[in-house]
């Protein structure tokens, strides 16, 4: 595999942060988030490969990551297990922080092949959407493990 190659990547992915989305009705689907709300670009990318060194234990064997040559940030992964069996990918979807500037990662996606499942990390939408995070001052209160539990269960 070339060490540098074209990929589409989730990039500029405003609309699936949207507040007028659901997490039920419009995000979350069986085996993957709604493409309707997903945004890709072409661009490109390094390929850099990881192998577990002998003798040093990890749940991945190998990893191949995919680095926007842009931002720098791993967008994709390829994670593979023990055996060299591809187990779990991973994706990141990136929009631009104008205040910054450069770009920030928002939702991480995570795919199980093994188990068939999925986990998605950072929703906003059903907070108020990203604007509306960001903009709350928070108190210490916000922060403590009740708080968040509560959090944890909407």
């Amino acid at each position: 595999m070339e060490p540098q190659r074209e990929l589409f990547i989730p990039y500029n992915n405003y609309d699936i942060d949207s507040p007028s989305l659901s997490y039920e009705k419009d995000i979350l689907t069986r085996h993957h988030p709604n493409p309707e709300h997903m945004r890709y670009e072409l661009h490109r990318v390094w390929v850099v490969l990881a192998t577990l060194k002998e003798g040093k234990r990890h749940i991945y064997g190998k990893r191949r990551l995919y680095l926007d040559e842009d931002s720098w940030a791993a967008h994709m992964g390829d994670n593979y297990d023990g055996q060299g069996s591809l187990w779990r990918v991973t994706m990141r979807t990136f929009v631009n922080l104008f205040d910054m500037p450069g770009m920030g990662p928002r939702l991480e996606i995570y795919h199980d092949l093994q188990k068939d499942a999925y986990l998605i990390n950072n929703l906003i939408n059903e907070e108020g959407g990203a604007l509306e995070i960001l903009d709350q001052p928070r108190n210490v209160a916000y922060y403590t493990p009740a708080n968040l539990r509560k959090l944890g269960t909407k």
